[in-house]
């Protein structure tokens, strides 16, 4: 939204912005504006992600009145999917960008064209200009263990990588293992239960982490621990790792390689067994991982940024548009 907003006129609409009524449709929310729009983008966060919840929650909303073009960004692609999709079907969206990689399976079952649009990271904010030898941990987690949406099909392989960081009891890490007690080691992570997360709150061994000390924690990091979020999706840490300029240390995976050029990443392999030799060697070879972060800095500031996400998205746009003109003539 705010790379958005500096490139385009935008009149912002939804719950908690000014003059929002849920009764307005999309006629009387365009003469709210200040101007008279070329396109409609429907957010992230439009449509309902939760499970059994009704996807629509703007029933009033009647985007089939307008001839304006309609593009969506869909998010969250494992809850509410075929809700979703029929909600683009129905309503004549004329292209849909999503996060996820396999968008051509979108396609076919909406006859929508689906755009391939991956996370991207805000370089106004992680932008680590420097990298600084001082870093106080020599690695990171901070994050969900698993996401416990059946639909999510998201392994367990944050489970096990704290079990082999920590003595645990019920996802809580109590203590480092003999081998990994000399790395300084920052972990906050999210039980998979909700009394579990009450507790590991009580014991201070989770806590929110705001935008500015989440920039801060990645900044003051060697290395940082990446897994695939829910069905595969490349979450935007793995961007805000290589703006900060703190190594990528994750699961492998050939996903990575439709969007990185992932020799700057340090990969270990699924049953985590070379996780200790992978620290290890970066932890002493600082030259070896400044030369890698630095190649994934000038990548994601070349890249990645959403800057360039929403640059693309616009020639898309642009070029329908005119498209459609040179059909109409």
């Amino acid at each position: 939204m705010d790379e958005l907003s500096r490139v385009a006129n935008v009149f912002f609409y939804g719950p908690n912005f000014p003059n929002y009524n849920i009764n307005d449709d999309i006629c009387e929310i365009i003469a709210k504006s200040s101007f008279n729009p070329d396109i409609i983008v429907l957010g992230h966060s439009w449509l309902a992600d939760l499970e059994g919840k009704n996807v629509d929650p703007h029933p009033a909303l009647a985007l089939l009145k307008t001839t304006i073009p309609k593009f969506g960004i869909i998010n969250k692609e494992y809850v509410n999917i075929e809700e979703k999709l029929k909600y683009y079907k129905d309503n004549n969206f004329d292209i849909v960008f999503s996060h996820h990689h396999e968008v051509d399976k979108y396609s076919e079952r909406t006859g929508i064209p689906f755009v391939f649009w991956p996370f991207g990271v805000n370089h106004h904010v992680f932008n680590a200009h420097n990298t600084n030898e001082d870093r106080g941990y020599d690695f990171s987690f901070s994050g969900l263990l698993q996401n416990q949406n059946k639909r999510a099909k998201q392994t367990d392989i944050r489970v096990r990588l704290q079990s082999e960081l920590f003595y645990t009891i019920k996802d809580i890490p109590i203590a480092k293992r003999g081998k990994y007690r000399k790395f300084r080691i920052y972990w906050n992570a999210i039980p998979r239960r909700k009394v579990c997360l009450t507790i590991a709150y009580c014991l201070r061994k989770y806590r929110y982490l705001s935008i500015d000390e989440y920039r801060c924690l990645q900044e003051n990091t060697k290395m940082f621990i990446n897994s695939l979020s829910p069905i595969g999706l490349i979450s935007p840490r793995y961007f805000e790792n290589m703006a900060s300029k703190c190594l990528v240390l994750c699961e492998e995976s050939d996903i990575y390689t439709k969007i990185f050029n992932s020799d700057y990443f340090v990969q270990f392999k699924p049953d985590v067994s070379d996780l200790y030799e992978k620290i290890h060697y970066y932890t002493q070879h600082t030259d070896k991982r400044e030369n890698l972060v630095e190649q994934a800095y000038a990548e994601v500031m070349a890249k990645h940024t959403w800057k360039k996400r929403i640059a693309y998205m616009l020639d898309l746009i642009s070029a329908f548009i005119n498209n459609k003109k040179c059909e109409a003539l």
